[in-house]
């Protein structure tokens, strides 16, 4: 019932680990590829796929880069090929776990009130930048819950939180509207996640399964990341205006859709929120990217015990119980151990060489 949409740009060799890991999991799904690679790229790509050909549905195409630009504009053709009543969003280096796939699925078939599910996530770094290597670091990942029935309360929870969606499973309908308006929206980030996150929430409500659903491995050598980029950047560039405005019209449009709203309220909890979230993000990437001091809080962080103190009191009313720690949780015997351990063989394990390069029909 599962389709899973990667959109990817000269990292064939993390496509290969994610073809061998949907192969050797028994992924009975469509893994669709759009790729918009360079041509040594794009061979190792078509050979990886006919490599486990015989074992996975794979559709593939090439997007080149002019004029598919971001991810949004690649996942808008991908979405038109999705052959599955469902689909779901990863990045080339990320794993999602087939088993968790289909009970999202079932739970979304069961809930038609709800845009999407999705279910545990964990994030991994390696000892390096590539494919394969050792995990030397491992932590949960936040997830989004977001249960209001009106869509305006579930869009502010989500620009709040400011966690994508895209890795939550939605119907194949939910999809296409959620990336409708994205041709109109040319900024990266706005086009290809704050734009179809926001309309992931206001489509319906959003929770999520005690399953481990995901896996990320936080890779530093990407192609767009806020550790080479930052918001202030898309700011100045000659797009910026022209997505906002779309963006806000989109998501103004389907809030009045869904609520019954006047646009003068409407577009009054836009402005607030939006900006809000700018001057959140705008914060951030300042200290990620220039280290100073920008209030008394950041001014104490070098002095560690008072940081947790403030923590500790900030957090005492919000945290009813401690998590369970993630290393327990991925111990043996342990309900998410059976699901980890195949990503954490296809990251393990020494990459395979290349046997030649092949070409397979644009359409498998």
């Amino acid at each position: 019932m599962i389709s899973i949409l990667i959109p990817t740009i000269n990292r064939s060799e993390f496509v290969r680990r994610a073809l061998q890991y949907y192969a050797q999991t028994g992924f009975n799904g469509w893994v669709c590829l759009g790729d918009s690679s360079n041509e040594e790229h794009q061979a190792n790509i078509r050979a990886a796929i006919q490599s486990v050909q015989d074992r996975l549905h794979v559709i593939y195409r090439y997007f080149p880069s002019p004029p598919y630009t971001n991810a949004a504009l690649c996942l808008c053709e991908l979405i038109e090929l999705v052959p599955t009543p469902y689909a779901v969003y990863s990045g080339d280096d990320d794993f999602l776990v087939p088993r968790t796939l289909e009970k999202c699925a079932a739970f979304l078939k069961a809930h038609p009130d709800y845009s999407a599910v999705n279910g545990l996530s964990v994030a991994l770094t390696l000892n390096g930048a590539g494919a394969h290597g050792e995990i030397t670091e491992a932590r949960s990942v936040g997830a989004q819950r977001l249960e209001s029935p009106r869509a305006l309360e579930r869009w502010v929870g989500y620009v709040r939180q400011s966690m994508s969606t895209q890795y939550y499973v939605h119907s194949l309908d939910a999809w296409r509207r959620m990336y409708r308006d994205a041709p109109n929206v040319p900024s990266r980030y706005l086009g290809p996640e704050f734009l179809p996150g926001s309309l992931s929430a206001i489509l319906g409500k959003i929770t999520d399964i005690d399953e481990l659903a995901c896996v990320f491995q936080v890779n530093q050598a990407k192609n767009f990341g806020w550790r080479t980029h930052s918001l202030y950047a898309l700011m100045m560039s000659p797009q910026w205006t022209a997505s906002v405005h779309a963006v806000r019209e989109s998501i103004i449009q389907a809030l009045m859709e869904q609520d019954g709203l006047s646009r003068e309220e409407t577009q009054r909890v836009f402005d607030q929120e939006f900006w809000r979230h700018l001057n959140f993000m705008l914060q951030g990437h300042y200290r990620l990217h220039h280290p100073e001091p920008l209030n008394v809080y950041d001014a104490l962080k070098r002095r560690r015990w008072l940081v947790e103190i403030y923590r500790g009191l900030q957090n005492r009313r919000t945290l009813p119980r401690r998590p369970i720690p993630l290393k327990r949780r991925l111990r043996p015997g342990e309900p998410l151990h059976d699901d980890f351990m195949p990503v954490y063989q296809a990251i393990t394990a020494p990459p395979p060489r290349w046997h030649g390069v092949a070409s397979v029909s644009p359409s498998r």
